[in-house]
């Protein structure tokens, strides 16, 4: 059987797997700088390690990838090279050895191989909101070039050319570390900061494999950086640079045609730098109405039909975060309280804490409880599968994530307690879901969602 190389195998994966337009666009961002005229299977294993282990694909690496990634590999010396990069890279001692297994499909396969990429996503992901929130806090500090990344520009003589800015730029992202920002929340750096802020050119995978949208950044995939393909720096050689009172600001610059979305966002014609900055200040803070229109939104689309209770109290929360991952979170809780009918009622509010300086959003599905052990896998996360799992992954450094519900003892007796999933030193734990025995009674299954501010 002829082997696949690299290039064949993403061009595969791109071309005739079911992909969104979305999920094309990670898959190419994580093959950037890649040689594809270099080695041919072991290429191959390469790319797979990165889409599967590197800290860019977190939600994706929370599902069962392998049956997608594997599902041209069925060949027993080519099962036989992923066992051994397995085992040479998660290190296991005990592992199911692939190359005795015909079908690589077998749930027993997948389950190996899962809790192989499980054992090394562990040793690399870190959980620090507060961290993650002091990298978006730069975007308002005094006289900073982060600052003027999202600030008209309204004093004279702040920068003489787009080359100044752009040097300040970078040094301020150097000096603060933002670039390690990937280690903790990988989805809000790879998906925003970077093409936002960093990003020059595609990648040369970008150029080879892909003829549809190749960049863009955000909810809404906006095709227009600071540094990405110059068009800035052009635009300003014959506007800004050393102007002075004449100078125009990059942030009237008008959109290429091709980087303007052709409807109005959120009741504002995308046409102007300006609005596209607007834009991605909305992917990185909740501010004023944003929280609750947002939940609005999603309780029309998911829980027609259910009374719910509380939610005006989102008008008045406003924090740092990855914006669309939380309410990629709060849709997939809505999901989760949709599959299970006992109760049509839910709870939603935030509130801030000012003891403890955080928001706290809490989700509750009323008189809706687990009723399973409280040591149950799915609930302590063992198999790092499942809904649960996917959450924990979505809001990895974005926010302590807890959750609430009566559930069994040792004995069958029932039990109220809080299952902490994200919290201060998990990684340092193992990454163990921690209980914690209630005194006070729970009234539903509720999820606590803690942002810090």
């Amino acid at each position: 059987m002829k082997r696949k190389n690299k290039l064949d195998f993403l061009g595969e994966l791109l071309n005739e797997r079911k992909l969104s337009e979305r999920q094309r666009a990670r898959v190419l961002g994580l093959a950037g700088g890649s040689d594809l005229s270099a080695g041919q299977l072991e290429g191959r294993v390469e790319r797979i390690e990165e889409v599967v282990f590197e800290d860019k694909k977190d939600e994706i690496r929370s599902r069962p990838i392998p049956e997608a990634l594997l599902s041209g590999v069925s060949n027993v010396e080519e099962i036989s090279q992923f066992n051994a990069f397995f085992k040479s890279e998660v290190g296991m001692k005990e592992f199911e050895d692939l190359a005795h297994i015909p079908n690589v499909h077998a749930a027993s396969s997948i389950k190996a191989l899962r809790e192989a990429t499980n054992t090394t996503y562990r040793k690399k992901r870190k959980h620090d909101p507060k961290k993650v929130l002091g990298w978006l806090q730069l975007f308002t500090k005094n006289n900073s070039a982060l600052k003027y990344s999202t600030h008209i520009w309204d004093q004279t003589g702040l920068y003489q050319t787009y080359g100044d800015f752009v040097e300040a730029l970078n040094k301020d992202l150097s000096n603060n570390q933002v670039y390690d920002m990937q280690n903790y929340s990988s989805d809000l750096y790879w998906e925003k900061i970077f093409p936002f802020l960093i990003q020059k050119e595609l990648t040369k995978l970008q150029k080879d494999l892909s003829n549809n949208k190749k960049y863009g950044w955000g909810t809404y995939e906006m095709a227009i950086g600071w540094q990405y393909d110059k068009i800035i720096e052009d635009w300003c050689k014959k506007n800004f640079d050393n102007k002075g009172g004449a100078a125009q600001s990059p942030f009237t610059m008008k959109l290429p045609e091709d980087a303007r979305p052709e409807k109005s966002i959120l009741g504002t014609t995308i046409d102007k730098f300006e609005n596209a900055v607007y834009l991605f200040k909305k992917e990185i803070e909740f501010r004023d109405s944003d929280l609750y229109l947002g939940i609005k939104r999603l309780v029309r689309k998911k829980l027609s039909g259910y009374e719910v209770k509380s939610f005006i109290s989102l008008q008045e929360c406003s924090f740092y975060t990855n914006t669309e991952y939380v309410l990629k979170a709060v849709e997939r809780i809505f999901d989760m309280i949709r599959a299970r009918p006992a109760s049509a009622s839910v709870d939603v509010s935030c509130k801030l804490q000012s003891s403890s300086n955080e928001y706290i959003l809490k989700i509750r599905h009323a008189d809706s409880f687990a009723n399973k052990s409280i040591l149950d896998p799915k609930l302590t996360l063992e198999y790092d599968s499942g809904d649960m799992s996917i959450l924990r992954t979505i809001l990895l450094s974005l926010c302590d994530f807890s959750v609430e519900s009566k559930f069994k003892d040792d004995n069958g007796e029932d039990i109220n307690a809080e299952l902490k999933i994200l919290y201060n030193g998990v990684e340092d734990n193992e990454w163990r879901v921690i209980p914690n025995i209630l005194q006070a009674p729970v009234l539903g299954f509720t999820y606590i969602l803690k942002f810090p501010v």
